[in-house]
């Protein structure tokens, strides 16, 4: 209806287009796929919540389309057409009670916002790690740089901890330094460029704690060098909770 009505036809494009773009956001990693959906819309759920944005208008149109060619059948197909449009309020109605829109996705909202007490087993973190992140403004200064991978967490040290967290999204363009420190830290004993790194960076801390979201993913790797580091052999220890700890890095002098 939308594609063959002047006034809707941008909506039927606007959805195809929004659809077109999560299948490239959900399906590659490709360089095409991250520019294509303009880098931060590559996270596929925040693409996939546009689609009811532009479905629901569409849906009505359809609905108040249908429900006028009945009013103005005659009588016998306008019981036909009300009926039929009886059976498709009660199929919706039976779609949203029984169907993913409640259930399921209740289920599914509670399983990714629930911090587990336990092993993450591919949350981004556990009640361990927040209660360390949540500790930050009370061991370190205001101006804190916290390393660490995203991947374990990490990344929620400015959001829960009010701390700079050196690379705060799961993927981005770092810059040389940076770029240093993820492919160094763990031979920072052995490259001065890895310790000048750290210093242009101001980054003094070291977050570390086990388990990736996703249980790992392979752009987590370009985090591996922190994940091999040896803290005890870089830093002092200033807090833990559980497995997850913080370090005051010390090895630089």
């Amino acid at each position: 209806m939308a594609v063959v009505t002047p006034e809707w036809r941008w909506a039927a494009v606007a959805w195809l287009l929004v659809a077109a773009l999560y299948c490239l956001a959900a399906g590659s990693n490709s360089d095409f796929a991250k520019l294509a959906t303009g880098i931060w819309y590559k996270d596929k759920y925040r693409l996939i919540s546009l689609l009811p944005v532009i479905l629901v208008p569409l849906a009505a149109a359809a609905l108040a389309r249908y429900a006028g060619a009945a009013a103005t059948a005659g009588r016998a197909r306008r019981t036909a057409g009300a009926a039929g449009l009886a059976l498709l309020t009660a199929g919706i109605l039976a779609a949203a009670w029984f169907g993913p829109s409640l259930t399921q996705t209740r289920a599914a909202i509670a399983t990714v916002y629930e911090v587990p007490d336990g092993p993450k087993d591919g949350a981004l973190l556990n009640r361990d790690e927040l209660d360390l992140l949540e500790r930050l403004p009370e061991l370190t200064p205001k101006d804190a740089v916290v390393v660490g991978n995203p991947w374990n967490g990490s990344t929620l040290s400015w959001a829960v901890g009010d701390r700079e967290p050196l690379f705060p999204h799961l993927t981005g363009d770092w810059g040389a330094d940076r770029l240093t420190v993820a492919n160094g830290l763990d031979q920072l004993a052995a490259n001065p460029e890895v310790c000048a790194a750290l210093g242009r960076l101001g980054a003094e801390y070291l977050f570390v704690a086990p388990g990736l979201l996703w249980n790992g993913d392979p752009q987590a790797g370009a985090f591996a060098a922190i994940d091999r580091t040896d803290p005890a052999a870089i830093g002092e220890e200033v807090a833990r909770e559980g497995d997850a700890a913080l370090y005051r890095i010390t090895a630089c002098g």
